[in-house]
């Protein structure tokens, strides 16, 4: 059940001010620590206001989930085209580049409301799944232009290769938050690097040998260092064993 949508102008600006408060709110502090009052008093509202737009704080935690997705997806405007190699190339440093601008500080907002709602609320949870497929989406949509243009070979699976870069991102961006260091991001960005490329329409033997795929990974850091902070991923010629370029 959901409060009253609001039908005049100064009414959406109310209910608009309510839920900035919380999404502010929740960021900062979580969502066992931030109150009802916590947000009203913020948001400089009467407790008869917030009841009139929102009827309890759940629904006003899934008007924060909604709020948090759109402000993720909008930091990242590379989203709007990942059909290449170079617009992923992009958009990976667009993420890495952002957690510098915050200092590592915050990790992921979308991730942060599942870790403290995914196992206590299940309206919640299937409401952080749905926004994690909206994050996810660009970058499927993107691996399928690029297989339809023969960048990506016949049988990859861009929902499978989607999956694994988001789960890549997530996990860069919790080590970058705890250890303040947006680096980590890097790091994982360059786990998740081999996985797309041995995907790519080139003629590739799949069974890389995990001793390969470590070699690969410190060329492609080593490449970095040799230019200073460059781009997360960085081109380089094929190696003689016939096998494409990690750093695609």
């Amino acid at each position: 059940m959901s409060g009253s949508e609001p039908a005049t102008s100064k009414g959406r600006a109310t209910r608009e001010r309510i839920v900035e408060s919380a999404t502010s709110l929740v960021f900062e502090r979580g969502v066992e620590a931030t109150s009802l009052d916590d947000v009203r008093a913020d948001a400089n509202v009467s407790k008869g206001q917030l009841y009139h737009y929102f009827v309890d704080k759940g629904d006003l935690v899934n008007a924060v989930i909604s709020r948090t997705i759109d402000q993720v997806l909008a930091a990242q405007p590379a989203l709007a085209d990942l059909s290449s190699w170079g617009a992923m190339e992009t958009w990976f440093d667009q993420l890495v580049a952002l957690q510098i601008a915050r200092n590592a500080v915050g990790g992921c907002p979308i991730g942060r409301l599942a870790g403290t709602l995914a196992e206590s609320d299940y309206q919640a949870r299937a409401a952080l799944a749905d926004r994690f497929d909206r994050w996810q989406e660009p970058l499927r949509n993107g691996l399928e232009s690029m297989r339809a243009a023969g960048e990506l070979r016949a049988d990859a699976d861009p929902a499978l290769l989607a999956t694994a870069t988001l789960a890549s991102i997530q996990g860069g961006l919790v080590l970058t938050q705890t250890r303040r260091d947006p680096n980590q991001l890097r790091v994982a960005l360059d786990a998740a690097e081999p996985i797309c490329a041995r995907s790519r329409h080139e003629d590739l033997d799949i069974r890389h040998s995990s001793s390969s795929r470590a070699q690969d990974l410190r060329l492609c850091r080593a490449a970095r260092r040799d230019v200073g902070a460059p781009p997360v991923f960085r081109r380089r010629s094929p190696r003689s064993t016939g096998h494409p370029p990690r750093c695609a």
